[in-house]
């Protein structure tokens, strides 16, 4: 079945699914907790039964994960203009703050978070480079062998540029499918089978980033896994840089290399 993102029916749906979507992840955290709390409470004496119910519960996880994601995929690629609403920011708490919610969700997985201690600020929108961070990750955990760590990074890349990086331990991508990857609708051959789709994700984190005068790559090969990043342009004030006819700029910051 192919799905038309400019289809209302496909408006209507997407709408109706959200709230759902947003209620069963809040009462799937809600009982993670709950479950913490019993383990914590009870110590050693917890019983064996409290182990395949965190198994459930990260399971149902990944499952309202694949959900969210591609709801949001759709919602994105039917808008015509995506709004993006940047403000000073480090990209370090941005990525962390994406971790922490996914171990929260996903306590099975490892992901080691590493970000150099004086990273540069930025000016993006914190929600849209959420997202992105996001797919990587989901990314990473739908690909990557589950007793494999995955590994998110921030450093700066150049005096210019700040870089997420989100790097796992799969099966890497085939080189003649990499330059793809970040076309609307676009799978990797071979990679679909077990994996639901729509071919959005990567299109969109690329939409997002470029979107904020930055860019986004992989570095891949067959048989060593997968990096995927994004670069945003650091900040600096107006006192440090002139301005030139067609820079856009925060009143208080504006952006080095955007045109």
């Amino acid at each position: 079945m192919t799905l038309d993102p400019n289809s209302s029916w496909l408006t209507l749906v997407m709408h109706e699914l959200r709230t759902p979507l947003t209620a069963a992840t809040g009462y799937l955290e809600l009982a993670h907790n709950m479950e913490r709390q019993v383990r914590t409470t009870l110590g050693a004496t917890a019983p064996s039964s409290l182990d395949h119910l965190e198994r459930c519960l990260s399971l149902s996880a990944q499952e309202l994960d694949v959900a969210t994601a591609m709801l949001a995929d759709l919602a994105i690629a039917n808008e015509e203009h995506i709004a993006i609403r940047p403000i000073p920011c480090k990209l370090s708490e941005i990525a962390r703050e994406v971790v922490e919610a996914r171990r929260v969700l996903m306590q099975t997985r490892i992901v080691h978070f590493h970000a150099q201690s004086n990273d540069l600020p930025v000016l993006a929108d914190p929600h849209r480079v959420k997202q992105v961070v996001t797919n990587y990750l989901l990314n990473a955990f739908k690909y990557a062998p589950a007793e494999r760590p995955i590994a998110v990074l921030v450093e700066q890349a150049g005096p210019q540029f700040v870089r997420i990086v989100v790097r796992d331990e799969g099966p890497g991508i085939p080189l003649e499918a990499q330059p793809h990857l970040w076309e609307k609708g676009y799978r990797v051959p071979g990679s679909t089978q077990g994996h639901e789709g729509l071919g959005l994700g990567l299109f969109i984190c690329c939409l997002l980033i470029e979107r904020q005068g930055g860019t986004v790559g992989v570095d891949s090969s067959p048989g060593h896994g997968a990096a995927f990043w994004l670069t945003l342009p650091v900040l600096q004030t107006p006192s440090e840089a002139p301005q030139e006819p067609g820079t856009r700029c925060h009143p208080e910051y504006c952006v080095k290399g955007r045109e």
